[in-house]
């Protein structure tokens, strides 16, 4: 069920996730497509909105695109970073993209707190939520590079 204010949210969301992205890296990512399917990459991170409304935000990419990202955000050389720099540098890209997305929304009734973001890996995740629930889950690419974020509200 997208409402208004589910598409309020998301785009404050992708904005955030954007600023972020390019400020770390460089990188301009553009919204690629949206996409109604709930499919993910090996490597997601993940955090809860907890306050006036309740959410989950999740972003996820190929191993090697965040490897990529790490390398600009850090410093490093690609083959010297770990799964343990990965899962960092995934993590602090969601931390960021939600701090962010929560000044944008500082004065809509969507107020929350950020839980510490985490990381979910494997193959072929599919995240699943009760029916009633909004969602929006939009691919960002740009340079060789495509993330998805997924907002359950």
């Amino acid at each position: 069920m997208i409402t208004d204010d589910v598409k309020l949210v998301s785009n404050a969301f992708c904005d955030a996730l954007q600023q972020v992205i390019k400020t770390c890296t460089g990188f301009e990512l553009e919204i690629d497509y949206l996409d109604d399917e709930n499919k993910f990459s090996e490597v997601i991170g993940a955090m809860s909105l907890i306050g006036n409304k309740n959410g989950m935000l999740f972003i996820s990419g190929k191993e090697s695109d965040i490897q990529i990202l790490n390398s600009y955000m850090t410093g490093s050389l690609n083959n010297d970073v770990t799964k343990e720099d990965i899962n960092d540098t995934l993590c602090e890209i969601v931390n960021m993209t939600a701090g962010s997305a929560k000044l944008r929304l500082g004065n809509s009734e969507y107020l929350f707190n950020l839980t510490s973001p985490y990381i979910l890996r494997g193959q072929n995740i599919q995240i699943s939520t009760k029916k009633r629930v909004g969602i929006i889950t939009k691919v960002l690419s740009g340079d060789s590079i495509s993330l998805r974020m997924m907002i359950v509200l």
